[in-house]
């Protein structure tokens, strides 16, 4: 039977997971003009912002946009049906591009 011997290699993964986990993903960086080309009918998240009629200049303002009207948003003017699908897939792309960039 083979024995898994624990390396500081192992160490040194764990360590840049953990630098992840620490590493929020901002607006600019999820809704790259590259996903928004990719996704929607906008060219940056900024144009997506001007034509949704919705006032985001603040995180207040965000949290303020009834979730169903900017669903209806989202739903006729990119590839996914809420923008909670449309933040994860954004997301998701990023955190995928943040382990191939340390190696793992």
């Amino acid at each position: 039977m083979a024995k898994f011997t624990y390396t500081s290699n192992v160490d040194e993964v764990f360590k840049k997971l953990d630098s992840l986990s620490f590493s929020p993903v901002d607006f600019s960086e999820a809704f790259s003009d590259e996903f928004m080309n990719t996704n929607t009918s906008f060219k940056s998240f900024q144009e997506f912002i001007d034509s949704s009629g919705f006032k985001m200049q603040s995180q207040e303002d965000f949290e303020s946009i009834d979730e169903n009207e900017l669903d209806v948003f989202v739903s006729a003017n990119t590839e996914f049906s809420t923008f909670k699908e449309m933040s994860a897939s954004a997301a998701e792309i990023v955190l995928k591009k943040r382990v191939k960039d340390l190696g793992l």
